[in-house]
């Protein structure tokens, strides 16, 4: 989560999506590089523990990375292209808060 948090904010990413470079860098950072550190560290960390053979972490980490960025694409570009939006004209809604 604080991958994308970091990376987006660092690149001036609009999260309601309005450009294809929004979009690229989303699916790079949220989609592709969070789940693939994600799905490493799992895959490694039930190695190191001695739940899985270290054999197994390649399979682990494709399964692992797999799933979790089809979900991840499927849900978060959708949400945020459609919510962000009307979540900024909320009352609720704080400028600039990680800024």
């Amino acid at each position: 989560m604080l991958i994308p948090l970091l990376a987006l904010r660092m690149l001036q990413v609009d999260l309601s999506l309005p450009s294809r470079r929004d979009i690229l860098l989303t699916i790079a950072f949220a989609v592709l590089i969070n789940n693939a550190f994600g799905a490493a560290w799992g895959a490694v960390t039930l190695a190191i523990g001695n739940v899985i053979a270290w054999a197994a972490v390649p399979a682990l980490f494709a399964s692992w990375f797999g799933g979790n960025a089809i979900l991840t694409g499927l849900l978060v570009l959708p949400a945020l292209y459609y919510l962000t939006p009307k979540v900024k004209t909320s009352k609720f809604f704080v400028r600039n808060y990680w800024d």
